[in-house]
């Protein structure tokens, strides 16, 4: 494997990039198969969105790390039945009728990913109160723009004692259109 560094123009919103590539040389034909786990992001979205319907869901290729576990008694604590197996990767959430709607901080400062259940919360029971979010410290990845889709679609949003307090108009969720940068479109996934 190859690793190259490339710096891009000033002021890019990816001031480095790190690219890897695979080279292979010699005449014989590769064979085999290849396992490919799961994406951390993706597995705890898909994790977040079975909030917004009753039943199971069951979500394979899951990748044993410590986010999933979280996500998994997050999920728990709002009243869902979780089944996490790390060793076949796979994650059963069974969701009840009726979920409570706030997020705990003991849990969300520990993961930032924990954000991805406001929108489910919010279209599923009108209301939310999320912890402000913890985890990584990548940058200034604030909740504005989470603020202004939620308030574009009609939310009422608030910060009360470190929880991002919403609640959806009496009519549900307005439609509408949100714009986003480069930057903006992994925000996309949490609205």
């Amino acid at each position: 494997m190859v690793r190259r560094d490339f710096t891009l123009a000033e002021g890019s919103p990816l001031a480095l990039c790190l690219v890897e590539i695979f080279r292979v040389q010699g005449g014989a034909r590769l064979v085999g198969d290849v396992t490919v786990s799961g994406a951390k992001n993706s597995s705890l979205k898909l994790m977040a969105v079975a909030l917004l319907a009753t039943g199971r869901t069951v979500i394979k290729s899951v990748p044993d790390i410590v986010d999933v576990t979280i996500m998994s008694e997050l999920l728990r604590r709002l009243g869902c039945d979780v089944t996490y197996d790390p060793d076949s990767e796979v994650v059963i959430i069974d969701v009840p009728e009726s979920i409570t709607h706030r997020a705990d901080y003991d849990l969300v400062r520990r993961m930032r990913a924990s954000i991805a259940v406001l929108g489910p919360l919010i279209a599923r029971t009108g209301e939310a109160d999320v912890a402000l979010p913890g985890g990584d410290n990548i940058g200034s990845r604030g909740l504005d723009m989470h603020i202004e889709g939620l308030e574009r679609m009609g939310c009422t949003v608030t910060s009360e004692h470190g929880y991002l307090v919403v609640h959806a108009p009496a009519g549900g969720l307005e439609g509408t259109h949100v714009y986003l940068t480069f930057i903006q479109k992994v925000v996309a996934l949490e609205l």
